[in-house]
């Protein structure tokens, strides 16, 4: 074969070939340098010879660190990146028959291609491990919540009476599986003006607190978002236009930098939000975490669902309870105005046929305002029971003073003295007697227990006083008042008197300084005050007693009982009387029998329209009860009513009014009569019905 010939065939195909061949001497001058790799560095076959290798890649420190490495006697393999290209090079040093290194040579494969390809799908391989890595860390995370939401629902203090307990667990257990520093729960106001806080779990801390306040007005941007939004995920809290409001007020003072906020939805409204609040570097919320906190939202909106249908029913059950106790009342009042009717109506009945001088006239006197006194009582019962209502009419307080000191004499100890001092041609209050009663008894009594055991005094007294607009910031409470004339009940005790600190509580609901009682007393007073556009002005130090002066507005009404005048009333014809009581029939029959009545009694309503029908032209009047057995006054009237349209009827129950004739198309305030009622009641009654006598349709 011709040596010539495969000298250049063998030449052809090291330059050609991907490898590249170079040697150097001991100092570094390129002796050889030929290969088609050479290309990726835009050399040729011996382009380079005769140059110094430091010099040529003298900007590479990699490749001077091998070349030294080299000559220094040590064969190796590396991977070296030469200006931009990779390269897998075998260094082999080069030495004289003494083994002293004389140069280097090294053979070197361009591999960038496959490196490139290699480095890309390492990454792949990298960002397909993360990938799996990613998805088994969210799936555990998607674990985790659901197992926490589970376990949530499942606590028992969820699902019971206590809100704020239960509010505390969710901010325990969402702040810390969100790892965030500050995790809040906050409801709309009532009038929708703003949120406030329910509870705040501050984790580092471990506490819980409540009460702070969010207007819409301060944060519009915020509220806007709550509308509209499912989560507001403020990555950079600074900067987001949802919540960059707060950076200033809140978030830089308290270090947050990134909000996650959930709102919380119910029953087809808005009813607040669910906030977490991350201390440290911007943190990203993930998808997963939204979901969590949507779902924590959720969880929220069930519980404050469940605790709006606890009260609500404990709402129901109290009113089932009141109700219960009102109908009780109620038929208490009914059934006790019966027999104060028997009562009160034998009573008067005896005062009239007494003397002026009899010796029993002021015990039977006594009696008669005993019964009043209980028919007030019953009066409560009935408002109470909402079966009666309050009634306003003029009162004369002296007048009251004196008639119910008696009875308060006995409500007092022995040891204290009652002293009335009260002023004659007093003008006339508009209130609700047994209220303004109420007040006074209540002074009275408490002034009487301040006294002790001690001997002592309990001075009432009564006046008029001009109240002008400086004089009114020395009272202590007050209705809507304003200047003018007041009429005022003055009661001063001897009694032990009150710090100021006691002062300032008196009128506080359930305050008492009493060992016993539930402290209603002057909270009642105060309530009654205000109702009737009065005021309160108290006076009172450590030993040396209490003096309250209560003043109501004065009226110009005048008082409508003129008792002389009715007493002359006289009548004649035949009244049927309908009441199932016996004594209250007994009783109203001597008070018709002696205006000149003649009478003819039914025991219920079925007996009542048989003796209509029998005496349907003698019958001048109907005393009718409303409340019967067999046949009730109700039913009675309508029947009646279709024997004799046009009989006057009276109407008598121990309901008031409003109550006992609700149901009837018309009614005519001189058609009914309250039990219980005396002489003077059914004679200034009749007076008015008999001149006018107009029929209830």
């Amino acid at each position: 074969m011709n040596l010539e010939l495969l000298d250049r065939h063998l030449r052809h195909v090291v330059e050609n070939a991907p490898i590249a061949m170079w040697a150097i001497n001991r100092e570094g001058v390129l002796t050889l340098s030929t290969g088609g790799a050479l290309a990726g560095l835009g050399l040729k076959p011996g382009q380079i010879i005769g140059e110094n290798a430091f010099d040529v890649y003298k900007d590479s420190p990699e490749v001077i660190h091998s070349l030294k490495r080299g000559l220094a006697g040590e064969g190796f393999t590396e991977q070296i990146n030469v200006a931009g290209r990779v390269f897998d090079t075998r260094y082999f040093p080069l030495t004289d028959d003494q083994g002293n290194v004389i140069g280097l040579q090294g053979v070197s494969m361009d591999i960038t291609e496959r490196y490139h390809a290699e480095i890309q799908r390492q990454r792949g391989q990298e960002q397909l491990l993360q990938a799996q890595r990613l998805e088994s860390e969210r799936g555990e995370q998607l674990r985790k919540q659901k197992e926490i939401l589970l376990h949530l629902a499942l606590r028992d203090e969820l699902h019971e009476a206590d809100l704020k307990k239960a509010l505390e667990i969710i901010c325990d257990a969402a702040g810390n599986h969100l790892q965030v520093e500050r995790t809040s729960i906050w409801i709309y106001k009532k009038d929708n003006t703003g949120i406030l806080c329910l509870n705040l779990y501050e984790r580092e801390k471990g506490k819980h607190s409540e009460g702070a306040e969010l207007l819409e007005s301060e944060y519009p941007a915020y509220f806007q978002a709550l509308a509209h939004e499912r989560a507001i995920d403020a990555h950079d809290a600074h900067t987001d236009p949802r919540t960059r409001e707060f950076s200033k007020s809140y978030l830089s003072p308290q270090g947050i930098t990134s909000m996650l906020d959930a709102p919380i939805r119910g029953g087809g409204r808005m009813l607040g939000v669910l906030c977490h609040e991350h201390v440290g570097p911007a943190r990203i919320w993930r998808r997963e975490e939204q979901g969590f906190a949507g779902s924590i939202g959720d969880l929220v909106a069930s519980v404050l669902a469940a605790d709006e249908r606890r009260r609500m029913q404990h709402q129901l059950l109290q009113a089932q309870k009141l109700e219960s106790v009102g109908l009780l009342a109620g038929g208490i009042a009914h059934d006790f105005n019966n027999l104060l009717t028997s009562i009160l109506g034998g009573a008067s009945n005896a005062l009239v046929e007494l003397p002026p001088d009899h010796k029993s006239r002021a015990s039977v006197e006594n009696v008669v305002l005993a019964a009043r006194r209980a028919a007030g009582l019953t009066r409560q019962l009935l408002a109470y029971s909402g079966k009666g209502s309050y009634e306003i009419k003029p009162i004369n307080i002296s007048k009251m003073v004196t008639e119910i000191g008696t009875l308060l004499t006995t409500a007092i100890p022995k040891n204290v003295e009652l002293k009335n001092k009260t002023q004659k041609n007093l003008p006339n209050i508009e209130a609700d007697e047994v209220q303004v009663q109420q007040v006074l008894m209540n002074l009275i009594i408490n002034g009487a227990e301040a006294i002790g055991e001690e001997k002592g005094s309990v001075a009432v007294s009564t006046g008029v006083q001009e109240l002008t607009e400086p004089m009114m910031t020395s009272l202590l409470e007050t209705g809507s008042i304003t200047p003018g004339s007041y009429v005022y009940i003055e009661i001063v005790d001897s009694g032990c008197g009150m710090t100021e600190e006691t002062l300032s509580k008196i009128f506080d609901p359930f305050f008492s300084t009493k060992l016993a009682g539930r402290g209603l007393g002057l909270a009642a007073v105060i309530g009654i005050v205000r109702s009737q556009k009065g005021g309160i002005q108290v006076q009172s130090k450590p030993n040396e007693g209490t003096k309250f002066r209560v003043f109501f507005p004065v009226s110009d009404a005048k008082s409508l009982n003129e008792e002389e005048e009715i007493l002359d009333f006289r009548g004649k014809g035949l009244v049927l009387l309908v009441d199932d009581d016996h004594a209250v029939r007994l009783v109203v029959r001597q008070m018709f029998e002696r205006f000149g009545f003649t009478v003819v009694e039914a025991e219920n309503g079925r007996v009542g329209v048989n003796l209509l029908l029998k005496h349907e032209k003698e019958v001048c009047l109907v005393l009718l009860d409303l409340a019967m057995p067999v046949l009730s006054g109700e039913e009675a009237f309508r029947e009646m009513r279709q024997l004799s349209p046009e009989l006057p009827i009276i109407f008598t129950s121990g309901f008031d009014e409003t109550e006992a004739t609700r149901r009837f198309v018309s009614e005519d305030v001189t058609r009914f009569l309250q039990k219980p009622f005396n002489s003077h009641d059914l004679a200034g009654k009749l007076s008015l019905l008999l001149d006018k006598p107009t029929p209830i349709e």
